[in-house]
């Protein structure tokens, strides 16, 4: 991989320009990964990773997870895919999800965890508020027909 050498100054330039690309606000993200797998509690869920475009240039992958016992939540990811029909269904499985476009109001929170050296830290991550309808207007990207990407390089 070829890559062009920076200076110092234009290193901190690229990576504020990066920064100011990631704010609060209402994004479009695809998802890439949905897995239906249990919670700690032994509750159903899907573990969601949703590529959400900030900026035509630069993305983000935010993991969100959606719980069985919350059926708004469920029905939120539906019409945010402008897909309610499958909220109305009862029934939604992880091929439903797959690269599906969806609407998002999402913020930086503070969370705490611990590192590898066991140090605990806090750090602010992005994260999903909710699942929003699209704007009006807006052109969906999603269909009732499977989506398959055949365009992979190897």
């Amino acid at each position: 991989m070829k890559f062009e050498v920076l200076n110092d100054e234009q290193l901190l330039a690229e990576k504020e320009k990066i920064n100011a690309a990631f704010v609060d606000g209402k994004y479009f993200g695809t998802i890439i990964t949905a897995i239906e797998k249990m919670s700690k509690k032994g509750n159903l869920m899907f573990e969601l990773e949703i590529n959400v475009h900030f900026t035509p240039e630069y993305g983000m992958k935010i993991k969100t997870w959606i719980m069985h016992n919350q059926p708004w939540a469920i029905k939120a990811l539906c019409a945010s895919m402008q897909r309610i029909d499958i909220y109305e269904s009862g029934e939604i499985n992880t091929y439903e999800l797959l690269n599906k476009q969806v609407y998002l109001d999402i913020a930086k929170a503070p969370r705490t965890y611990t590192n590898k050296e066991g140090v605990t830290q806090t750090k602010e991550f992005f994260e999903i508020k909710e699942f929003l309808v699209p704007p009006t207007g807006t052109v969906s990207q999603n269909s009732t027909s499977p989506e398959f990407n055949d365009d992979i390089p190897f």
